[in-house]
């Protein structure tokens, strides 16, 4: 009987050690593990609390919001499709979409429904044309503050931002409609318009509205491009444009937006480690919008949210700021330094090699179907890489603004200069640097009458200006962002034109 007794006590000291050090493991050691990384944070003076990095309230003296939100319902109808502009139709060749006898579509393969007469495309963008006005008042009231509730986390609703993509959408058709009339005056105010929409959005502290400005900015190009290629355009309408092209700012705004996106993940993981039925809130949150632990049981579900409460999510919590901070890092390194994205590009990802999740029993928890909320949520695939998106958005805008120089020259003198440098201090105040590998944009006039401007792209290497496409498909894009190099396309001549139409499917 003794020996039995010994036997269990034993046993159960044993049980008592393996589920103390257990905890330890799985408990004690990452939650130390992220206060201390939390106190390094803090002491190398970044902010984490949400009234440090909450922007400062706008008077309603400079706030548009109330008219920009006016404007919205006109758009209620915009659509996808936006016609083709600035269209592809041979590597750096691109038609003018406001020269064309008709409207082509997304998709135009000779179809009816793919092609519309100009008569057609007026009638279809006249209902949305009341909704312009009001978005002007963006250049008396120059902040749009939507006084966003940052302390909701991810219950804050941004009803703003699908609005935001329709009113791109219908100024780029209305640019297109302006310059078919011949009216580039109108078609530069439009394009300003959505510019400085965006400029004064951009103190908005949630990354994936800079996402959505981002998305914008790409929209905003195109007619750009377009307004160019007018015949009557003054040098007074491109001195208008090129300034707005020029104050754009990506970095600043998505570091901004990069902090705020830190407090809010660290107010999330701590609310839901506290409150199970927030946990819940967003575990339905997600399963709605079809994450993966939607299928499992349960018993699966109880268990999954027992250990991510008690243990698994201090280890996530880590990881996501210690990827969080890697991206901060980047970021600043844009502002701060010549721009090389290959160089900064290459660090930010051999840091996030080094992050990894340290769960004890992880691996056999996910081969039961023990669902994570962290693989949904906290995923630093969320939003996809930010610094390639910015370097090249950035890339573009320079690009742009230094197409507009060219042509602003162009008009004074009659002839494309012979070096960018010619451009200063007249038309720019200094020759722009390519982000991709910090020397300046590439440029040479051609014998033909056009020009050569490039960017050398995500690669780095200069390929002489090469806009083929990067990347082989059964169907050739001519998109001027994926050839190559980043090249800068020059109009279409009609035989190009006419040859890549009769080219696409019957």
């Amino acid at each position: 009987m003794k020996t039995r007794w010994k036997i269990l006590i034993i046993i159960g000291t044993f049980c008592l050690l393996a589920g103390l050090n257990a905890w330890y493991l799985s408990n004690a050691k990452p939650g130390g593990e992220l206060a201390a990384y939390i106190q390094k944070l803090r002491e190398a003076g970044e902010k984490l609390e949400l009234s440090e990095v909450i922007p400062s309230p706008t008077s309603p003296e400079q706030n548009c919001a109330s008219a920009v939100r006016s404007a919205f319902p006109w758009f209620t109808k915009a659509v996808d499709n936006i016609p083709r502009l600035m269209y592809g139709v041979a590597p750096g060749r691109a038609m003018i979409a406001a020269q064309q006898p008709a409207v082509y579509l997304p998709g135009y393969s000779y179809l009816t429904n793919d092609i519309i007469s100009w008569e057609e495309f007026a009638a279809r963008i006249e209902p949305q044309t009341p909704g312009l006005s009001p978005l002007r008042d963006v250049f008396i009231h120059p902040t749009l503050d939507f006084s966003l509730n940052y302390s909701r986390g991810p219950d804050l609703l941004l009803p703003h931002l699908a609005d935001f993509k329709k009113s791109s959408q219908a100024i780029a058709e209305a640019v297109l409609w302006n310059l078919h009339a011949n009216d580039p005056g109108e078609a530069t105010t439009n394009i300003c318009t959505l510019l400085a929409v965006i400029r004064a959005n951009q103190d908005e502290r949630i990354l994936i509205t800079h996402l959505v400005h981002f998305a914008m900015t790409t929209i905003a190009i195109a007619p750009t491009w377009e307004i160019l290629q007018a015949t009557n355009v003054t040098e007074t309408q491109l001195a208008r444009l090129q300034n707005a092209w020029e104050q754009p700012d990506f970095t600043h705004p998505t570091e901004s937006a990069l902090l705020m996106e830190r407090v809010s993940s660290m107010q999330t993981f701590e609310r839901a480690r506290q409150d199970g039925v927030y946990y819940d809130k967003l575990m339905a949150l997600w399963t709605s919008w079809g994450a993966s632990h939607g299928h499992s049981s349960p018993l699966q579900t109880s268990v999954g949210k027992a250990l991510w409460r008690t243990s698994w999510s201090y280890a996530e919590e880590l990881s996501t700021l210690q990827s969080k901070q890697f991206n901060l890092a980047a970021i600043r390194c844009l502002e701060t330094n010549p721009p090389n994205w290959k160089a900064i590009n290459d660090i930010l990802e051999t840091n996030l090699t080094t992050i990894t999740t340290k769960i004890p029993g992880k691996y056999l928890f996910t081969r039961l179907g023990i669902p994570d909320i962290f693989e949904d949520i906290f995923s630093l695939k969320a939003f996809g890489p930010i610094l390639p998106r910015v370097i090249k958005l950035e890339a573009q805008r320079r690009l742009t603004v230094t197409g507009i120089a060219l042509k602003r020259y162009q008009l004074k003198y009659n002839h494309w200069p012979e070096t960018l440098a010619q451009l200063s201090p007249e038309f720019l105040v200094a020759p722009p640097m390519d982000p991709y590998d910090g020397h300046p944009l590439r440029y040479h006039p051609n014998p033909d009458g056009t020009y050569l401007l490039y960017s050398v792209g995500e690669d780095g290497i200069d390929q002489g200006g090469d806009a083929s496409p990067a990347k082989v498909t059964s169907t050739p894009s001519f998109d001027w962002t994926r050839g190559k190099d980043l090249v800068w396309p020059q109009p279409a001549t009609p035989a190009e034109v006419q040859s890549y139409l009769e080219s696409l499917p019957k």
